[in-house]
């Protein structure tokens, strides 16, 4: 799971996952660190309202990467 939200936000309320490691990658820098994820792995998107892990999901797939989709809910 990559959590996108804003580095305060992640600080403020922390994403615990009991099955799945999260990543904190905020969405302003996800373009430009996918090289740093690898490629044979599926990743979950998460944001505190869903909105931003839909636009960024829906983005990276249209450019080819479909190796990401949207966590609903990370609670």
């Amino acid at each position: 799971v990559i959590d996108i939200r804003h580095p305060h936000e992640c600080a403020d309320t922390p994403l615990h996952l009991t099955n799945n490691s999260v990543i904190s990658i905020p969405f302003y820098e996800l373009d430009s660190r996918l090289a740093e994820l690898p490629e044979a792995q599926r990743y979950l998107l998460y944001c505190q309202q869903g909105t931003m892990s839909k636009i960024h999901a829906h983005h990276l797939n249209q450019a080819g990467e479909e190796r990401f989709a949207v966590l609903v809910d990370g609670h």
